[in-house]
């Protein structure tokens, strides 16, 4: 997980937080017809946060790569028309993030030795 920036952590929890709090602020306007208080808006945005790193544990490092690698080439796509050269970053990217992760898997066939 070390290949993730620092920054992307902290923009990730930052948005799942603020998910989490208008979900529940919602659903309390919605549901209950009053409006949220500034306890439960503060925490629903830190149980977000902590929701985003706990699962964040759970994805697999090959998935991080991926994920990393779209996040990098997100200012490209915007860039104009160079959709060749943008086909062909996204192909080694995936490729590389796909290359990485089949070198994880390890299957043994046979009788077990134990």
């Amino acid at each position: 997980m070390s290949e993730m920036n620092s920054s992307l952590y902290w923009i990730g929890a930052l948005l799942s937080g603020v998910f989490i709090t208008s979900v529940s602020a919602g659903g309390m306007w919605l549901l209950e017809n009053k409006k949220p208080t500034a306890k439960t808006v503060g925490r629903d945005f830190i149980l977000g946060g902590i929701l985003f790193f706990i699962l964040l544990q759970l994805v697999p490092e090959s998935m991080i790569t991926l994920l990393t690698g779209l996040v990098v080439m997100m200012p490209k796509m915007s860039g104009g028309g160079e959709t060749e050269s943008l086909v062909q970053n996204t192909i080694e990217t995936l490729t590389v993030s796909s290359a990485s992760a089949l070198d994880e898997v390890e299957v043994r066939v046979g009788v077990p030795r134990f």
